[in-house]
């Protein structure tokens, strides 16, 4: 009898141990309402969006100490060598930046939270040459409503817009991939964003110009601009998605010194579209940050006609005050684009109430 009760308490203390171990966290699927999507995605598989741009992000709000995330690479679906990079946000914790290894992962982001409720911001920092990602969903105790911002913004550039060579803390210029130093994430774009308590979008690729593009690329800015994958251009975007109260054009770094009538007019032409689809937008024309002292003034003239010629009360033309280029290949780095935002900050403080 003796032996039978501590067979009966040997069991009790068994299961009491592995039931306080019990796993508590659910799987919330890509389908589910309480995501919040930000930027040009495809949602013809609900389970599985789709999204190329950099910059694109999916927020959530949870409870819960454990957070893991999942996505799927078309890097390794395709067999390339070319795998995108994440960076991952945790309330006011270190951003995370995470290369991804495989064509499904399952990653970890946060263990040991405190108690209460949390916001993640999972954020596609490499471009869309790199391939697409898929968002799977993410697997935390229980998923909250969030509520979305009142301000949007897009950001429409080439590489400095894209974050391109900025980022060479963990792998100096010229090591690996060309792409291993994208980081949209803290670029110009989304950091002026946080800092005005507005949503980002980037319409912008590598190489890309508004009347023509450098490094063997055969489209433009403005061919690409209807478009969710932004360099294949085979899924049109609905821009029902996403009215910006404010559009960025930085181009004119790719397109180079040309006949000054043709980017003119090319410039003029897309201004027109831009305004057309969005007649209550303040619109916002830059010259390149990287532009060269052979190259600046010629780019700032051209711009200058634009933006004479437009005559558009609610559009304002801003010429950065210094070059930037101590990044990868002449881009500006991660403090440059700092001091890209703070520029623009207050030049915007001045014009918006």
């Amino acid at each position: 009898m003796k032996s039978y009760f501590i067979f009966l308490f040997s069991a009790f203390l068994f299961f009491s141990c592995n039931s306080s171990k019990k796993d508590t966290t659910t799987f919330y699927g890509a389908e589910n309402k309480l995501f919040n999507y930000v930027g040009r995605m495809d949602f013809s598989d609900k389970y599985a969006p789709r999204f190329w741009a950099p910059g694109v992000y999916i927020q959530a709000n949870f409870t819960g100490s454990f957070c893991e995330v999942v996505l799927n690479d078309e890097g390794f679906l395709k067999e390339a060598t070319e795998h995108n990079y994440v960076e991952v946000v945790i309330d006011s914790l270190p951003v995370r930046r995470i290369h991804l290894t495989g064509k499904t992962n399952k990653i970890i982001v946060a263990r040991n939270l405190k108690k209460g409720k949390h916001t993640i911001t999972i954020c596609k920092t490499t471009e869309t040459k790199i391939g697409y990602l898929e968002f799977i969903g993410i697997r935390v105790e229980k998923l909250l409503p969030f509520k979305k911002k009142k301000r949007r913004i897009e950001f429409i550039g080439d590489s400095m817009t894209c974050g391109n060579g900025m980022e060479n803390d963990s792998i100096q210029c010229g090591e690996r991939h060309w792409f291993d130093q994208h980081c949209a994430y803290i670029s110009y774009g989304p950091s002026l964003a946080r800092r005005l308590n507005a949503d980002w979008m980037l319409t912008s690729v590598s190489g890309y110009g508004m009347s023509r593009s450098c490094c063997n690329n055969d489209k433009t800015i403005p061919e690409i601009y209807d478009y969710t994958d932004l360099s294949q251009c085979k899924i049109k975007w609905d821009k029902s998605n996403y009215r910006p109260d404010l559009i960025s054009i930085c181009l004119g770094q790719n397109d180079g010194k040309q006949k000054k009538e043709i980017f003119v007019s090319s410039y003029l032409k897309f201004l027109k579209k831009v305004r057309r689809e969005n007649p209550k937008t303040m619109i916002l024309i830059l010259d390149s940050p990287m532009a060269k002292e052979s190259f600046k003034p010629y780019l700032d003239s051209m711009l200058t006609e634009v933006f004479n010629r437009f005559k558009d009360d609610n559009t304002y033309l801003y010429f950065y005050k210094r070059r930037y280029g101590n990044g990868c290949v002449g881009h500006p780095d991660k403090v440059e684009h700092e001091l890209m935002t703070e520029e623009l900050y207050a030049f915007l403080n001045s014009k918006i109430k």
